[in-house]
């Protein structure tokens, strides 16, 4: 009986020492937290900064860095404005302010480059586009060539019928109408001038259309059994020229010309220099699409040929002087 009794005054030892060393436990845990609030409204009210406890710094949690956040990344999330295609589209109203600078920007180049054309570069560009464009499109046209021949010396030779009407046909003296229908490569050439081709240029508005008109540098083409040259500025003005004899052609050079005389039946020249001279250009462009309206090119040029001859009648030389004029109307694109 006395054992029990003491066993039980034990165990209700055990129990009160447990349950004052949880409430002193507590105790001490709710002042900490107590004074760790006092502290945190303390520091916020006197500094303004944020708590110096590394627990309370979002950045050390892994869900606050960006680089964590899903939508930091994702091309579908609008609120990047990379990923926004609002944000580059000119036809969003919503468009922000970047995108409203960059389409007024794009709208001023536009306004810029629709102005017209001032400088010799500016001028010989938009003519050789405009020429370069009939080419590539094949754009149906009317041309007429006229060629006069004001001067011919050749001697016993140039008094041979037979030879000057050759001379005549080759060269294209008259008058020579041609139509090229469109969807068909024609008889025009693709342009390349540039501003060291060209003097006195101008460009004026007259309706819808551009008015080109320059004039451009004299020009000298040679050729002989040792080779051929031409860098005039003439062979790059569209005029339909090329290699070989081919009487088509509305510039002939000096190359031409040997080619057409030592091709010719009992024919043949040992050398001839080509120089062309007051070459006019005037040219009208339509000003919103850039197709050409009308072109007219003329100029003068004089040929000087060594040692031709012909059948059994031989001249130490021949010279002539021509005028061209070739007008192209009537464009369809």
């Amino acid at each position: 009986m006395k054992q029990t009794v003491i066993q039980c005054v034990t165990a209700l030892l055990c129990v009160i020492a447990v349950a004052v060393t949880s409430v002193i436990s507590i105790g001490k845990i709710s002042t900490a937290k107590v004074d760790a609030a006092k502290a945190s409204a303390t520091n916020s009210s006197t500094s303004g900064e944020p708590s110096a406890d590394p627990s309370a710094d979002p950045s050390a949690d892994p869900s606050a860095d960006p680089s964590a956040d899903p939508s930091a990344t994702d091309p579908s999330n609008p609120a990047d404005p990379a990923a926004d295609p609002s944000a580059t589209d000119p036809s969003n109203s919503n468009a922000n302010t970047n995108t409203n600078t960059n389409s007024n920007s794009s709208s001023s180049k536009t306004n810029a480059a629709s102005k017209i054309p001032s400088t010799a570069a500016d001028i010989a560009a938009y003519y050789n586009a405009a020429v370069n464009k009939a080419v590539n499109s094949k754009a149906g046209f009317s041309k007429k060539r006229v060629t006069s021949i004001s001067n011919l010396n050749g001697g016993k030779l140039m008094e041979m019928k037979i030879v000057v009407d050759t001379v005549n046909d080759f060269l294209g003296v008259g008058t020579i109408n041609y139509k090229n229908t469109k969807g068909k490569v024609g008889e025009i050439s693709k342009a390349s001038l540039s501003a060291n081709d060209i003097s006195s240029p101008t460009c004026k508005q007259s309706g819808n259309n551009y008015v080109i008109t320059m004039t451009l540098k004299n020009g000298t083409s040679k050729a002989s059994s040792a080779g051929k040259s031409d860098s005039t500025a003439l062979a790059r003005t569209g005029l339909y020229s090329g290699v070989g004899d081919k009487k088509a052609y509305d510039y002939k050079n000096a190359g031409n010309i040997f080619d057409g005389l030592n091709n010719a039946d009992g024919a043949s020249v040992e050398s001839v220099v080509e120089n062309n001279k007051n070459i006019k250009i005037t040219a009208t462009i339509n000003s919103k699409t850039g197709n050409l309206v009308s072109l007219r090119i003329s100029y003068d040029w004089d040929v000087a040929l060594t040692k031709v001859k012909y059948t059994i009648v031989t001249i130490k030389s021949a010279t002539g002087d021509a005028k061209t004029s070739v007008d192209f109307t009537n464009f369809v694109f």
